[in-house]
């Protein structure tokens, strides 16, 4: 039989923040004149994070004067600072209920994947610090463009069914997709129940008015103790 396949969002859904977009926060900290070319252009990066088909666009102008000058290695060099201003300084990390909820699905076999609008690398990087091993993510691409960052693929909303797709997934055998946001309508509509996690009042109506099955959990950053999956 097919393995039950189990889809977890992950900025505000397994992690409290955007873990993408606390980057570009963290990278334009350690620099006082991309702090202030970030404000020049904030009118129109922040005007095309608002249309979907140009939100790509946004994110890479800001990511794109955050790094800059940089490349691949320099940017993977980012990463440790990173996570330690993230883990460490701001006392952030997965919540607990979710990680136990993944660890569950693992030991009954299920297939646990993850698929975030977050570069693939980043959410892998967040992962491995809070010691979560085996579970596939499927994430935005991201590249490097005249010395700076930018998305080359954006694994958001619609586009996160055709990143699936291309990853091989069967979304026929989706058991379970959690999520926070109206913008995984189109997964949350595929799976056989659908979780929403500290979904705002919004996306919860907006969302249960088209899937009726979904159920809402509220999760927090305190340890949970003896957390299994619902159902």
């Amino acid at each position: 039989n097919p393995m039950p396949l189990i889809i977890f969002d992950f900025d505000k859904t397994l992690i409290p923040v955007d873990t993408g977009f606390e980057y570009i926060r963290f990278m334009l900290r350690r620099s006082r004149v991309r702090k202030v070319l970030a404000r020049l252009v904030s009118p129109l990066g922040i005007g095309l994070l608002f249309v979907p088909p140009l939100r790509y666009w946004g994110i890479s102008l800001f990511a794109w004067i955050a790094t800059f000058p940089t490349n691949r290695e320099a940017l993977k060099a980012t990463e440790e600072p990173y996570l330690d201003w993230l883990f460490d300084e701001r006392g952030l990390g997965l919540y607990p209920a979710g990680v136990a909820r993944i660890r569950a699905y693992q030991r009954q076999g299920h297939r646990v994947v993850i698929v975030t609008g977050s570069p693939r690398g980043l959410a892998e990087a967040v992962l491995r610090r809070a010691g979560l091993d085996g579970v596939d993510v499927i994430g935005s691409g991201d590249g490097v463009l005249l010395g700076g960052a930018v998305c080359t693929e954006h694994c958001i909303g619609g586009r996160k069914i055709t990143c699936c797709r291309q990853a091989g997934l069967d979304l026929d055998e989706l058991e379970r997709m959690y999520s926070d946001s109206l913008l995984d309508l189109p997964l949350l509509r595929r799976a056989r129940e659908a979780v929403l996690v500290n979904p705002k009042t919004r996306a919860h109506k907006a969302v249960r008015a088209v899937v009726p099955h979904v159920n809402v959990e509220r999760w927090t950053l305190e340890p949970e103790v003896g957390e299994s999956p619902s159902g």
